[in-house]
């Protein structure tokens, strides 16, 4: 399959040189269905590029040894140097990065209000660090990040403030040529890497939507402790005495903070998720007089306050004529959507 890189890299190769004798160290839908194969998962630390020192350290370690230049005149020195050299490549190469972009570095992409999903645009490639850090991604498809539309107007805002952040999780990508292109001597450089993941926040930091790619599972512990796209559905009504579609109208209006429930329960228990069947009856105000959890595939008190708390906040007069209460079934699901 081919690959594209995003992003063009700097026309002048890196013009960095080693210290005499020895290189440079580094400084740096359906529920989930497990992998087959899981990968190995990597308890590291990731590796923060926050300084233009770290990415310059970067760069100087991920050279390919036979462009590094080892002093001295005893052969045996100099192949334990390149050794030396190799082994600390090697383990730079298998690291996970991340790199904080600021609302000026990145861009947004279209909106899609039926699939909630929101593109990240990378037809230019993401800028870091007031421009000394560029980010090209080789991509075979659009990154997409799971929004509610709520979330996408509090993204758009962020955007218009200067105040939203994209955070990059990445390794990097050898597969595009150079690791690293740029200029010491500028503080400008561009770097190769393979996305792992994405992480849209606003202005208070909050997870706005976030794209998973496979490699993710690797960092799990790093990433937040779950895999694919948190979710919350509503429906169908079971039941008669209503108008089922003005009642699913009024229900769905749960689904972004019963969606936020979740997410934030999450952090907590990253392997929560179900269905509950809740019983709801209604008085002849409208209002919602109780809530009998039937059936509890959740099995997690905190979800089922929510979800209590959220179905009992409703008013649900007009959806029927009658001048009595009524009685329907509706189940409520919360689930982690695969990431695409």
């Amino acid at each position: 399959m081919s690959r594209s890189l995003v992003g063009i890299s700097l026309a002048v190769g890196v013009s960095l040189v080693s210290a005499p004798g020895r290189a440079a160290n580094p400084a740096l839908a359906p529920a989930v269905a497990p992998p087959a194969k899981p990968a190995t998962p990597v308890t590291t630390p990731v590796e923060d590029l926050d300084s233009v020192d770290k990415v310059k350290a970067l760069c100087l370690s991920t050279r390919p040894p036979d462009r590094v230049y080892f002093e001295g005149d005893d052969p045996a020195e100099k192949a334990k140097a390149k050794d030396a050299y190799a082994a600390n490549r090697k383990a730079a190469m298998h690291k996970l990065y991340r790199a904080s972009i600021p609302a000026s570095g990145f861009h947004l992409g279209d909106y899609d209000a039926k699939a909630n999903t929101l593109t990240l645009d990378l037809a230019t490639s993401p800028r870091a660090l007031h421009g000394a850090l560029t980010l090209s991604f080789s991509h075979e498809k659009d990154i997409t990040l799971n929004v509610s539309p709520t979330q996408v107007k509090d993204a758009a805002a962020a955007m218009k403030a200067g105040t939203a952040t994209l955070v990059a999780y990445f390794e990097l990508d050898d597969e595009q040529g150079a690791v690293c292109t740029g200029s010491a001597a500028a503080g400008v450089f561009n770097v190769a890497a393979e996305p792992v993941a994405f992480d849209l926040r606003d202005g208070m930091g909050q997870l706005v939507g976030r794209n998973e790619t496979p490699r993710a599972d690797r960092y799990r512990a790093v990433l937040g402790g779950y895999s694919g796209t948190p979710s919350a559905a509503i429906g169908p009504v079971d039941g008669d005495g209503f108008d089922a579609p003005a009642l699913s109208k009024k229900l769905n209006t749960l689904v972004d903070p019963l969606r936020k429930c979740y997410v934030d329960r999450l952090k907590e228990r990253p392997d929560v998720g179900g269905t509950v069947v809740i019983g709801v009856e209604v008085g002849s105000d409208g209002g919602v007089r109780t809530v009998t959890f039937i059936a509890d595939a959740l099995r997690d008190e905190p979800l089922r306050k929510c979800v209590d708390e959220h179905v009992k906040a409703l008013k649900l007069n007009g959806v029927t004529e009658k001048p009595v209460g009524f009685l329907f079934r509706v189940p409520v699901e919360m689930r982690l959507l695969a990431t695409r």
